[in-house]
């Protein structure tokens, strides 16, 4: 039994029934898209445009009848809507889906008091979130429009998320082409983009948009915006009473670069819950770069060591006495590598010094964009 329409949007209409079937109250979702469909006052048939708004139609029907497809396969689980059934009739399609009573986030928020949220009830809702991205990341379908608009509040104080028109399925560590959907504020640059490499961090960058919004009351700057021109400030300098935790959390959430954040949504929970330490980007960007100068300068050594070792092979057969001659390596560096870099070279040579009986020296060679460190060994005859 269909009841009153109690929502309307740009490719749909939503009315509130009752399943006698299932004897509870449902949401019926109708695909009505905008601008290229019309129905006659009283008919339930609706006329669909002719020429390229039919080709428009039947690609968008056919998205619409996708997202429920993906809706089902997490019905059951506590923080996704339930869809119940889906069909095509009257020349279009249908989502019988739960019947959320409540509000959604952006709603629950905006008549917030201060227009923000303490940082217990807002990392109440992320979790929620996390929980049921982690569902749907483990079977590789991304969500891709995580905002506050499309999270509910039900009645009974449970969070879902719905609207999974822009869902996909991800292949690991590969671009492929996919629509670009983009809601400004809580989209990753990578989205931007029809053709690149989305996974659960794609998702996990709105969630983290989503919860500085909470706790600020203010919309993260947009994600290509900020690749020009980075401004971006923690939420303790935008008034939200939070310690260096929370601060570190979300901006790793707002990293720009992919695989500065989150990989999934566990690691985004035990870091928000204080389990795991976390950097700020930056930070944490620093440490990689100076790990891989160290590990530059080990391979450099241990390269060294071989050649020195076969040279030595190669001249001790024969009656003659082992000689060897010099040998250089030369490693670059870039002129801000951290100076414990040449230390650790040089305290592993002097340790291969003990094991080859040889002489080591090394010397610094000028304060250009490329510092070189020159080893010289050679070894007793």
């Amino acid at each position: 039994i269909v009841g009153n329409c109690v929502g309307v949007g740009g490719f749909g209409i939503t009315y509130k029934a009752w399943d006698t079937s299932l004897n509870s109250m449902v949401a019926i979702k109708e695909f009505y898209p905008a601008g290229l469909v019309s129905r006659v006052p009283g008919e339930k048939e609706i006329v669909v445009f002719s020429g390229d708004k039919k080709e428009q139609f039947d690609i968008a029907i056919k998205r619409f009848l996708d997202e429920a497809r993906t809706m089902a396969k997490f019905t059951g689980h506590p923080n996704i809507v339930h869809v119940f059934d889906f069909f095509e009739e009257n020349s279009t399609a249908y989502i019988v889906m739960e019947f959320l009573d409540g509000i959604t986030v952006k709603k629950f928020l905006e008549s917030s008091p201060e227009g923000k949220l303490d940082i217990d009830t807002a990392t109440n809702i992320i979790l929620s979130v996390l929980d049921a991205l982690s569902e749907m990341h483990s079977k590789k379908i991304i969500h891709r429009d995580i905002s506050p608009d499309n999270i509910q509040i039900t009645s009974s104080n449970e969070i879902k998320i719905f609207d999974f028109g822009a869902a996909k399925l991800t292949k690991d560590d590969s671009e492929e082409t996919r629509s670009i959907v983009v809601k400004t504020g809580y989209t990753p640059p990578e989205q931007y983009r029809a053709k690149s490499k989305q996974g659960a961090f794609t998702d996990l960058y709105s969630v983290g948009a989503v919860l500085y919004k909470l706790l600020t009351g203010t919309t993260p700057d947009e994600s290509i915006d900020r690749t020009v021109d980075d401004k971006l400030k923690k939420p303790s300098k935008m008034g939200a009473d939070v310690d260096g935790t929370i601060d570190r959390v979300v901006m790793k959430s707002l990293a720009l670069k992919h695989e500065l954040r989150f990989q999934n949504a566990n690691q985004f929970k035990d870091a928000l819950l204080a389990k795991k330490n976390v950097d700020f980007p930056e930070v944490e960007l620093k440490k990689r770069r100076r790990f891989r100068i160290i590990v530059t300068a080990l391979l450099s050594l241990f390269t060294v060591a071989f050649i020195t070792l076969f040279s030595m092979y190669i001249t001790s057969e024969g009656d003659d006495p082992l000689v060897c001659n010099d040998g250089k390596i030369s490693v670059f560096l870039p002129v801000s590598y951290d100076p414990a870099v040449l230390d650790f070279v040089s305290t592993s040579a002097q340790v291969y010094n003990a094991q080859t009986e040889g002489v080591i020296y090394y010397a610094l060679a000028g304060n250009s964009r490329i510092t070189t460190e020159t080893f010289t060994f050679c070894t007793k005859t």
